[in-house]
Formats: structure tokens, C-alpha cells, sequence
């Protein structure tokens, strides 16, 4: 099986690398060979792919290019998965598409962003579900991302875990989490050619508020992938 990773070399892309290396056959997708804002050099690299990993974009609010490479650049993959009759589409967006911050987010709540990166990232989740009927498909809503490094990764958590605290005994509500970039690789990794993912959107985050998180965790979604199996069999 070979996996095409667009944005490889960007923190989650560099962290499935390393990760999906291992199983499978992995298609770097670069900015240098994989431009995803040149549709020919993107149905060109995708050729004889099985599975596709969409992770290319930007965030930076004050760029010119979000809606050209956040959504145009993703309407520019999806038609060369398309041409290349790719079997699987997995998109990496973001939970900032529900745009308020200090609300619990569901999966059935209808998105509506405020910021261009959110509306980018909105926008180019409709691109995605018109091709359901072209290969399989899954969203991934991440919370914010962090690097894999443990330091860091604790002073967050720490941060986090403390705001968190206060905001849910003073004002009942909580703050978005974080995820490690390690956790949303093996997120993607239990998504990869699993039929009870097809046509599904996830929220995913580390699961580190202790109070009522909605959002699905590492744990929460191999749970489900696991009593789906196992209601199937019986």
C-alpha cells in the first residue's frame, strides 16, 4: 500500500512519516516536489497512490495565501486523488472551524468560524465530502497542536490543566485542549484503511480535562473503533 503525505515535512506530516514508515510505502509530499497550489505537479506526484494524508496548509492570519492554499490547494488534491482513483482521503483540519473558544464543541454542531484560518479550513471540509462518492473519506478536527517534546509538552499541560480548572468552578465552561503531535499520528494511523471510519468527522484531542471534555481522545476513538469490531463479530 502507498500513502501520499501532503505537507510532510511540517510538523504533524515530518511526525506520520516517521510513524507509517514503518508498514507502509510513503510518498513525501513537499512544497519543493508537491506544490498543492500547482495542480499538475500534485496529479503527478499522486499517481499510483492508495491512500492519501492531507496535512498541507497555512496558518498564519495575515497571509494573503490561506484561502489559496487552505482551500484552493485542497480542491487542487482532491481532484488529482480523483484522476488518480485514489481509495482513501484523510484531511487534517482543525477544531478552529466551530470558531468560539470557550464553548464545549460537538461533532453534530454546525461549524461557523471567525477566523480566515477557520472559515479556510470549513470551506475546504465541504470540498472534501463532495468526493464521497469518488473514494472514502475522514476528518480530522485536531485541537492545537504541540511538538513532541516532553518539557514543553508538560509546561502546557500544566498551563492548560490550571486555566482549565479555573474557568469551569468561576464561569462553568472550559477552554479548548491541546494535542500531542504524537497521539494525532497514531489517530490518523487507526484511520488508514478502516471501513469504520469511512465518511466520519472526529474531534481529537489529548483528553487531559478532568472535568466533561466532548472532544474524542486517542483512548475515546480507538474505544469505538474497538467496540464497533467487536459488536460486528457477535
Amino acid at each position: 500500500m502507498i500513502i501520499a503525505i501532503t505537507g510532510s515535512k511540517g510538523l504533524i506530516g515530518k511526525e506520520l512519516v516517521k510513524l507509517l514508515k514503518k508498514e507502509y510505502l510513503i510518498k513525501e509530499c513537499t512544497r519543493k516536489n508537491c506544490d498543492i497550489t500547482n495542480y499538475e505537479q500534485i496529479e503527478e506526484q499522486l499517481r499510483n497512490t492508495d491512500i492519501v494524508i492531507h496535512c498541507a496548509g497555512i496558518k498564519k492570519e495575515t497571509s494573503k495565501d490561506i484561502y489559496n492554499v487552505n482551500l484552493e490547494g485542497t480542491m487542487n488534491v482532491l481532484k488529482a486523488c480523483k484522476k488518480n482513483k485514489v481509495k482513501q482521503f484523510i484531511f487534517i483540519s482543525s477544531i478552529a472551524v466551530y470558531g468560539k473558544e470557550n464553548e464545549f464543541n460537538s461533532e453534530k454542531e454546525t461549524p461557523k468560524p471567525i477566523t480566515n484560518y477557520g472559515k479556510s479550513k470549513f470551506l475546504a471540509e465541504l470540498e472534501v465530502q463532495k468526493y464521497k462518492g469518488h473514494f472514502s473519506i475522514t476528518i480530522l478536527r485536531p485541537s492545537g497542536v504541540i511538538e513532541n517534546n516532553i518539557i514543553i509538552r508538560l509546561i502546557k499541560i500544566l498551563y492548560l490543566t490550571v486555566k482549565n480548572s479555573y474557568n469551569v468552578l468561576i464561569r462553568n465552561q472550559t477552554k479548548r485542549q491541546v494535542i500531542n503531535v504524537e497521539d494525532l499520528a497514531r489517530i490518523v494511523k487507526v484511520c488508514i484503511n478502516n471501513k469504520l471510519c469511512y465518511g466520519q468527522i472526529y474531534n481529537v484531542s489529548e483528553g487531559i480535562n478532568f472535568f466533561r471534555d466532548r472532544y474524542y481522545s486517542v483512548k475515546k476513538l480507538e474505544n469505538f473503533i474497538y467496540e464497533s469490531k467487536r459488536r460486528k463479530k457477535n
